[in-house]
């Protein structure tokens, strides 16, 4: 079963994959008004909406390939790996990106591709040395349960 949400009302746990709500139980990874939280930045949540809408067509999304295009769109050229928007000047939205198609995967769908959680976790690693000192607990907390999240086979 695929988990959408209201566009009314945004991400909340009546409209999440109950595997995501057991895993990610912090009230952040579903606030939509704090920049940091997953869904809460334009970008995060620009990536919600877009794999909301494509999975409603689709169901069977390659969220990592997905997440690559939506990068590919805002830097206007192909990309295949982080490298490729290391040097780029938005490259910490190049991370959210990413990292929040990890977090999407599983509130969508319940299931984590073990590339897309590889890639999500080194997404959030470098986030982590990006913000402020404050901010890396709940980054490095992130980091820690999106690599514990059972992938899929």
């Amino acid at each position: 079963m695929i988990y959408v949400d209201d566009p009314e009302v945004g991400p909340n746990r009546l409209t999440t994959q109950p595997r995501f709500n057991a895993h990610f139980q912090d009230d952040y990874y579903l606030d939509c008004t704090d920049e940091y939280s997953r869904f809460g930045s334009d970008e995060g949540v620009d990536v919600l909406v877009m794999f909301e809408d494509a999975i409603r067509k689709d169901r069977n999304i390659d969220f990592l390939v997905g997440a690559y295009d939506i990068v590919s769109g805002w830097m206007e050229r192909d990309v295949s790996s982080p490298d490729d928007w290391a040097t780029y000047e938005y490259g910490f939205d190049c991370d959210v990106a990413v990292m929040s198609s990890a977090f999407t995967s599983i509130k969508l769908t319940g299931h984590l591709d073990a590339a897309l959680q590889e890639q999500g976790v080194s997404a959030l690693d470098r986030l982590i040395q990006q913000v402020e000192s404050e901010d890396r607990p709940r980054f490095e907390s992130m980091s820690l349960q999106l690599n514990s999240f059972p992938t899929s086979i």
